[in-house]
């Protein structure tokens, strides 16, 4: 009877183990489909009036590039240096340094030879572009909370100089 009873709980807690595997594997693929901040489908969609259009242009490397600004009228700025509140802070290289481009909410400020633009907040114009080589999910709507920098420590496509 005591043999028995060992072997029944001996079974259930095999069941509970795959059972808590089973739902630890769920919850992380669920965290890599759930939406955290979605892009705008167009510009008409933006309810500001101090916004900024900027695109990284890789030069063919990961780490080198420029960063090109437009504004809300289409005018052209260079030698722009960018403050505040930029995706490159909180998003994975993975999605800035593929062509993605950002709406910037904030303020240009000339300086003497160049342009400081202070940003208040961001968001990301359709369509949200990833590195082929990365392992991330490639949704084209949303960013998700594997498209952090957090998380490229095994996810990145890019390799860390």
């Amino acid at each position: 009877m005591e043999q028995d009873l060992n072997l029944i709980m001996k079974n259930r807690i095999r069941i509970s183990f795959k059972k808590f595997i089973i739902l630890f594997i769920v919850f992380i693929i669920a965290l890599g489909i759930i939406p955290i901040k979605y892009s705008i489908t167009s510009e008409d969609k933006i309810k500001n009036d101090s916004y900024y259009i900027i695109s990284l242009i890789p030069e063919g490397s990961t780490d080198s590039g420029a960063w090109i600004c437009y504004d809300q009228d289409g005018l052209k700025y260079k030698d722009v240096i960018f403050e505040g509140k930029l995706p490159q802070n909180i998003l994975s290289a993975d999605v800035y340094l593929s062509g993605t481009t950002f709406v910037i909410y904030g303020k240009l400020v000339k300086e003497s030879n160049f342009y400081t633009l202070q940003s208040e907040n961001w968001d990301i114009l359709y369509n949200v572009n990833r590195n082929c080589d990365s392992l991330r999910i490639d949704f084209n709507r949303f960013i998700t909370i594997f498209d952090l920098k957090y998380f490229d420590f095994f996810l990145s496509g890019y390799n860390e100089q």
